[in-house]
């Protein structure tokens, strides 16, 4: 395919071989030797929006990579930890944003506080309790049993609030790190890989747990008129 072709001003196709995940469409070739060139990071607009989960968990792929091949995993040991938990926590809302646009469709039986959490709330078991009881309520299926072992895993470590890997303190004022922690970052980082592989939708035949919630969103959306 053309590198330059775009069938609407500022669309480029992205080749086979590019990462689609972050981003669904490419920039101009010419704009992107020009970036790299000046160390530019462009995203947002009309046609590249970007995947926020998919921009931390490809973050954390790098960082890892690089912590690993450069003997830095102590030093980058708490950046890469938030880049982990916070693409758990954008994977568990991601569901849940499922599971409430199903219900604003259908029964809006869940209750108004347990939505409200999908913004006011960054505590990972609160948030993965409320997947489990949606699904339980809507008559899903449970979530893949590797994200209940990858909260788990995850709070483990940040046992005082969700502050534990971007400040050294509580908010009460309390050190955060009294004592030496060993984190296994790597097996958190292929427990997400598997869990994303499980869980997000892809394109083909191969069904995940949000095809399902994907599908039953579509039914919905149609026979109330907001979908073709």
């Amino acid at each position: 395919m053309n590198q330059d072709f775009f069938p609407l001003d500022g669309l480029y196709i992205k080749q086979p071989d590019q990462n689609i995940n972050v981003f669904i469409f490419d920039k101009a070739p010419k704009l992107k030797s020009k970036d790299l060139e000046n160390g530019i990071s462009r995203f947002g607009g009309r046609w590249r929006s970007p995947s926020y989960l998919h921009a931390y968990y490809l973050s954390a792929c790098i960082l890892l990579k690089e912590g690993n091949r450069e003997n830095y995993l102590d030093d980058i040991g708490l950046p890469l930890f938030y880049l982990q938990r916070h693409t758990t926590e954008l994977l568990i809302k991601r569901l849940l944003s499922w599971f409430y646009d199903i219900d604003d469709f259908d029964k809006s039986i869940l209750s108004k506080g347990q939505k409200d959490r999908l913004t006011d709330c960054h505590k990972l078991r609160k948030l993965y309790d409320d997947i489990q009881n949606s699904a339980n309520i809507l008559c899903f299926e449970k979530p893949p049993e590797e994200l209940n072992e990858l909260v788990t895993l995850l709070e483990a470590y940040e046992k005082t609030d969700a502050t534990w890997s971007r400040y050294s303190k509580t908010t009460y004022g309390d050190e955060h790190l009294p004592k030496e922690v060993a984190v296994p970052i790597k097996k958190i980082q292929s427990i997400i890989k598997m869990v994303i592989s499980k869980t997000l939708y892809k394109d083909g035949l191969e069904v995940t747990y949000e095809t399902a919630l994907y599908d039953a969103w579509l039914s919905l959306a149609k026979k109330n008129g907001h979908a073709g």
